[in-house]
């Protein structure tokens, strides 16, 4: 059974990244999706000897891929990794992995973070709101109402999020600095379950520092009914 091939693309089009991406795509152990370096004629050169790809001329005009090649000089791939992960934030995650023999992976750190914050960002949602479920239940809610409670929260939350940023759509008493509250939840939590309250007292102890940080006054209020 021949399985399909994963799409690499391929950053850098000196002799090692050429020769791999040859060798990948005439064994069909990789399909060669888009090929980039800073001259776009290079990477058409490149294409052409490979014999599959797409030669683009900057790391913005890239598709996304499950696999990215950094075949560049050493002196470049920090920046270059910098550079991909500002670009490709929005991707998902993907493996990346460069041809340096005198550098470690320590040098792909940006996109370690790019990609930890995309589980920041839809991830755990899927988490929080289990937790809420159960506590909802635990306190009497009934379990028919909670879909359309959840679905309102969410709604709202995106809502204001989508127009004001993160920081100006923040609620609750992280939102106002009433730490006594936010105490008095810790507490009430750890009672129902210790992990569920570390974790608020955690993410608590975030929202206190967002709620803290500077920032410009928002062009919109929240929505009257966020919490």
């Amino acid at each position: 059974m021949n399985l399909p091939a994963q799409t690499l693309n391929l950053i850098g089009c000196g002799r090692v990244g050429q020769t791999l991406a040859r060798l990948w795509t005439q064994q069909r152990t990789l399909a060669l999706h888009d090929v980039c370096t800073t001259h776009l004629d290079r990477a058409q050169a490149a294409v052409a000897l490979v014999g599959a790809g797409h030669a683009v001329g900057e790391l913005a005009a890239m598709r996304p891929a499950p696999l990215w090649m950094l075949a560049v000089p050493d002196a470049q791939l920090p920046s270059v990794a910098q550079a991909l992960a500002q670009e490709q934030r929005h991707a998902p995650p993907a493996l990346v992995f460069h041809c340096s023999g005198a550098l470690d992976t320590q040098v792909l750190e940006p996109l370690r973070a790019i990609y930890a914050a995309a589980v920041f960002a839809t991830n755990f949602l899927p988490v929080l709101q289990t937790v809420a479920e159960d506590l909802w239940l635990s306190s009497g809610v009934p379990r028919a109402l909670i879909a359309g409670l959840r679905a309102s929260l969410l709604r709202n939350a995106v809502d204001n999020i989508t127009r004001l940023g993160p920081q100006a759509a923040l609620t609750g008493p992280a939102a106002r600095g009433d730490t006594a509250a936010i105490t008095r939840q810790a507490q009430a939590l750890h009672t129902y379950d210790p992990q569920v309250g570390a974790a608020y007292e955690a993410l608590s102890a975030l929202a206190l520092r967002i709620a803290a940080t500077p920032a410009s006054p928002p062009a919109a209020r929240p929505h009257p009914t966020a919490p």
